[in-house]
């Protein structure tokens, strides 16, 4: 319905009344307004069908095999991404998990962020089974963890993509399940039925497969580090498990509350996460036994699964069985045990498990005696800090001796306490172990020593283009860093089928380029104000970290970006090409395409001609305010500059910038023969006077004219204008648009250019490219269009809506087309090229940087340092509130993305 009323506007006998009288009922949302929107709906779908087939036997379809028309993102946007795009990926790191295991994301997700945050960086993380989202996680971050992920398709899809962004990816596991021959050798899988066994071993494969596709590796132990450079990383750093700031929580919760523990109970605890450890616990089996008989005081508490041997059956009195708990309550539990055990059946597999066991029992209060494994050996001190039992006997005597003395178990247990807050306070952890894992981030050259980083904002960019401005910010993205200014492009994705809120990094020509799916207009209000894209542009803010940011044409993405950039501390320029900022139809034009001709904005007028008052008077006073929050304010033209200046603006805040063309290398004198050619370039629009002009062209007696008219439409494979609706006597061709590598061949086949425009623009690009190249131009006043017209030298300027003048200027080149033959332009070097336009633009951002850096010093980079050398970490008791280690992110397990410290 859109698409047939903006037909109907531009239609040469449109009657706003009529169509107002038709489309008002519809409008409503009553039964009969609803099942006939319905049945228009069916009517609509159906007739686009046929129309389709109808195309397509035709043949009309084969257009959409040229290489410059949409095609699907994933053929279009395919290529890897060059060096050009590494710096803008910035320094947020992206974890790619498993998150259905509580334990396992505790401890080698959620620390990881608790840690990455202290140490300065912005971490997101996303769950591998969200392909979508993970993968449009990969477009905002410059490094990629992938936790415990498979190499099934999702997976490598994944790790695909991250390639070809040029991602540093790094594995991360905490145990040896990725070594199948040591994994099949576990006794505690061996209990598990057969199918049960085959599907872990089957998991490990696709586990090594994924570890062999990544560049660097983060292993819990020294012990798995080494096994995965036995499968080809060459770097694996070890980051341990740590104590997390929750951890900390409710070891000071349950220091402060009296634990329950019975008197005279001595409680021998041990936990269990899954079901493998069935084993592990045999090995201690006859130990425990034997304690439990020797000492009728103590009780053995076991906490989740674990099958018991048929000896303890005589005991069974003693034994307490707790199901499977959530963290926090598991680790209450463990506060109210007297001693922590934690055996392991001797195995490679084993000696790659890591010692949280200690580390969580030490920081609740509680002794523990340890298999000697690696892990518990490189922290436990014996007899001091906890205890090391290797046989049966040492197991017999270590437990005896702690049941019976209780000050034994206190100083151990403060022993232990305060050497793992030490050693393993996430913070510590944070600068000794995962810190260098950050050196895979972008590198970024040293403050002083780089261009300046500018993200530019435009609705469309290349190869999705259309309009002047789009022109303009594709050439000053190509010419901007030979001034020292780089510029990342973001903006929309017109591709049919891509999901809301999809992200997609491609170059075009070296520019690195983030587009955003177009989100869809759930209301007029979304076109200038939408908080999604508001939070969608705080992310790419902290990806690229932009010195300032430069906005275009931003209908569609909506206003509200610049909040972002408010909240941000980043400074922004705004190029304002157009009304969009004053005028809620964007070109000042009425619902008939008339021209409003007003100056200063009244929206008394305003409300005449659009539907909703409150709503105009909301968008015009918003956009106001956002305009008053920009670092400077530039228009292409002297006549743009006027009409802001006009609505309010101070003058000195805003400055033209005039737009550059692409000039030729080489400007032939004009050829004209007897037939004059013309062309007109306004498609099929009342405003840009394609019906008034047509009425001037069928009137002329005179035979000796061809019209050349370009459709914009042609590239989607149809015609928006008929050569055959011309009934003049002369000839009128419609032809496919022209781009930025024929614009040459296609004005030297021109003779005049016509701009029989019937409103006011703010520029017009194509009058500067025809003058450019000693192409005569015939035009009304129509804003800046005219600024590089000299009347009588190189074109004519005639009044808007005077057809005997727009008439006589043609007809004069008609009766006399010799005097064009050999015409050069004599103010032809007062057309600005590109280059020109570029050096004025990135000395403008220069200034806009160097003021706001003046005024507000940059805060202090995580690449640079700025925390306690891991030496000077105080982890002593009276830190376990430590703000800088508070976590800020509680996702669910299994939940989807979450963003941090954004």
């Amino acid at each position: 319905m859109r698409s047939f009323l903006t037909k109907l506007r531009n239609a040469q006998n449109y009657d706003p009344y009529i169509i107002e009288r038709i489309t008002s009922p519809l409008r409503g949302r009553n039964p009969i307004a609803r099942f006939v929107n319905f049945f228009l709906a069916i009517i609509f779908v159906t007739l686009r069908r046929i129309v389709r087939a109808f195309r397509f036997v035709k043949g009309g379809f084969r257009a959409q095999s040229r290489p410059d028309l949409p095609r699907p993102a994933e053929a279009l946007y395919a290529p890897a991404l060059t060096d050009a795009s590494r710096d803008g990926q910035g320094l947020r790191v992206l974890i790619i998990g498993e998150l259905t295991l509580p334990q396992c994301k505790r401890y080698r997700v959620d620390q990881k962020v608790e840690m990455l945050e202290h140490l300065g960086y912005d971490v997101t993380v996303v769950s591998w089974h969200d392909e979508e989202g993970a993968r449009r996680e990969l477009q905002l971050h410059g490094l990629v963890i992938f936790y415990r992920v498979p190499a099934l398709e999702k997976g490598l899809n994944l790790i695909g993509e991250a390639r070809r962004l040029g991602l540093t990816c790094l594995f991360d596991i905490d145990d040896m399940v990725f070594d199948v021959e040591e994994y099949s050798r576990n006794t505690n899988i061996l209990h598990l039925p057969p199918k049960e066994v085959e599907l872990l071993l089957d998991g490990g494969r696709l586990y090594c497969a994924m570890l062999k596709a990544c560049d660097h590796g983060i292993a819990s132990t020294g012990t798995i580090a080494a096994r995965m450079r036995h499968f080809g990383l060459q770097t694996v750093h070890v980051v341990e498990n740590c104590l997390d700031a929750r951890t900390l929580d409710l070891a000071a919760e349950m220091r402060r509350r009296p634990q329950a523990r019975p008197d005279g109970t001595v409680v021998i605890g041990y936990g269990s996460g899954t079901r493998t450890h069935d084993a592990d616990f045999a090995t201690v089996a006859d130990a425990i036994l034997a304690v439990l008989r020797r000492h009728p005081e103590v009780v053995l508490a076991i906490h989740g699964h674990l099958t018991l041997p048929a000896s303890f059956d005589t005991v069974a009195d003693r034994v307490f069985r707790v199901p499977f708990l959530n963290a926090d309550d598991y680790m209450r539990a463990l506060a109210s045990w007297h001693i922590s055990i934690a055996p392991l059946e001797p195995s490679v597999f084993n000696e790659a498990k890591s010692n949280i066991k200690f580390l969580e029992a030490s920081v609740m209060g509680v002794p523990s005696v340890c298999t000697p494994t690696e892990p518990f050996r490189s922290v436990i001190e014996h007899g001091r800090t906890g205890f090391l039992a290797e046989t049966i006997e040492d197991w017999t005597e270590t437990l005896s001796r702690l049941v019976r003395d209780a000050d034994l178990r206190h100083r151990v247990a403060e022993a232990a306490r305060a050497a793992m807050l030490a050693r393993y306070h996430s913070a510590v952890v944070a600068q000794t172990q995962l810190a260098p894992v950050l050196d895979h981030l972008p590198s970024r050259p040293p403050a002083g020593e780089r261009p300046i980083r500018l993200l530019m904002v435009n609705v469309l960019f290349p190869p999705e283009s259309f309009g002047g401005a789009t022109i303009v910010a594709e050439h000053l993205a190509r010419h901007l860093p030979a001034s020292g200014v780089h510029p990342t492009v973001l903006t929309g994705l017109a591709t049919p089928g891509l999901a809301e809120g999809t992200v997609h990094r491609y170059e075009f020509e070296g520019t690195p380029v983030i587009g955003v799916a177009m989100p869809p207009p759930l209301s007029r209000e979304h076109d200038y104000r939408n908080p999604a894209m508001k939070n969608l542009m705080s992310e790419i803010l902290a990806t690229t970290r932009p010195d300032v940011v430069h906005f275009h044409s931003i209908q569609q993405l909506s206003a509200t970006i610049a909040e972002a950039c408010i909240e941000a501390g980043v400074p922004f320029v705004v190029t304002l090409h157009d009304a969009w900022w004053i005028c809620e139809r964007q070109f000042m034009l009425r619902e008939d395409g008339t021209y409003c001709d007003q100056r200063t904005i009244d929206l008394r007028i305003c409300a005449r001609c659009m539907p909703d008052s409150a709503f105009t008077h909301r968008r015009f006073y918003y956009l106001a305010s956002i305009l008053e929050k920009a670092a400077l304010l530039l228009t292409p033209s002297a006549f743009q500059r006027d009409l802001y200046v006009a609505n309010g603006l101070s003058p000195d805040r805003v400055r033209v910038n005039g737009n550059g063309v692409p000039l030729p290398a080489t400007a032939e004198p004009a050829r004209v023969g007897r037939t004059v050619r013309f062309a007109y370039l306004g498609g099929r629009a009342a405003h840009k006077g394609y019906f008034w002009v047509k009425t001037m062209f069928e009137g002329f007696k005179e035979r000796n004219w061809h019209l050349v008219i370009p459709d914009i439409h042609l590239r989607l494979g149809h015609s928006s204008m008929d050569a055959k609706e011309w009934k003049g006597r002369g000839r009128v061709s419609v032809v496919p648009p022209f781009g930025q590598d024929t614009l040459d061949a296609f004005y030297a086949d021109i003779d005049v250019l016509l701009v029989p425009s019937l409103w006011k623009e703010s520029f017009g690009l194509a009058v500067r490219e025809a003058l450019a190249r000693n192409v005569w131009v015939i035009a009304t006043d129509s804003g800046g269009v005219t600024e590089a017209i000299v009347e009588g030298k190189n074109g004519n300027i005639v009044e808007r809506g005077d057809t005997q003048g727009f008439t006589a200027a043609i007809r004069a080149i008609l009766a006399d087309p010799g005097r064009l033959n050999g015409y050069v332009n004599p103010h032809r070097d007062q057309v600005r090229c590109l280059a020109d336009q570029a050096r004025e633009l990135a000395g403008m951002l220069t200034e806009v940087v160097t003021a706001h850096t003046t005024a507000s010093p940059p805060p202090s980079d995580p690449t640079l340092g700025d925390h306690n050398e891991p030496g000077e970490f105080d982890a002593s008791p009276h830190r376990l509130h430590d703000p800088a280690i508070t976590v800020k992110h509680a996702g669910a397990a299994t939940g989807g993305p979450h963003r941090l410290g954004l």
